[in-house]
């Protein structure tokens, strides 16, 4: 018959790059690996995440606080070039922490420019099977509809104060 094959081992430096793909470019199943990830950092304490994805991990709690904080300015002055970029870097690390296969995404916001005065109705970005619906009413306590219905918002935790941040009464992400 055939004659055995030696096994050969070798090793190597293999470099892995991340390339960054538009939302709207995504598969169903890569979209849902991110988003699904997405809603595991928010969904999860500091303490649980430890627990569950070492050391490292850092809640969607952090993150929000991190963003909004007075003390980092994300936005708004000439350090955003550099910070930004930075701490989407730290979530994008959670993010491959707890699913490997999430891709790396951007929103293309000018996208949504075709919709006009009802982007926020008729953008696929805001799909329940995304990230939400935003033309949630009273009816329903303000509260978007879709994967992330459920997730609570941050607070600082300092002051307990939530008010630098959309809130439903009830502690839930809104409009």
């Amino acid at each position: 018959a055939g004659a055995a094959r030696a096994a050969v081992a070798r090793t190597d430096r293999v470099a892995c790059r991340y390339v960054r793909r538009e939302m709207r470019s995504l598969s169903a199943e890569d979209r849902d690996a991110y988003l699904d990830a997405m809603r595991e950092i928010y969904e999860l304490s500091d303490a649980a995440g430890r627990a569950r994805y070492g050391a490292n991990f850092r809640s969607g709690a952090y993150f929000t606080a991190k963003h909004a904080s007075a003390d980092f300015c994300f936005h708004g002055n000439r350090a955003f070039l550099t910070t930004h970029p930075a701490f989407t870097l730290q979530v994008e690390t959670m993010l491959l922490r707890i699913n490997a296969s999430a891709p790396s995404v951007y929103w293309d916001f000018m996208a949504d420019h075709q919709y006009g005065g009802r982007w926020y109705l008729d953008s696929p970005m805001y799909r329940p099977d995304w990230f939400g619906t935003l033309d949630n009413g009273a009816e329903d306590g303000y509260r978007i509809r879709g994967r992330f219905r459920d997730v609570k918002v941050a607070r600082d935790l300092r002051t307990n104060d939530s008010e630098w941040t959309m809130h439903s009464p009830y502690g839930f992400v809104s409009n």
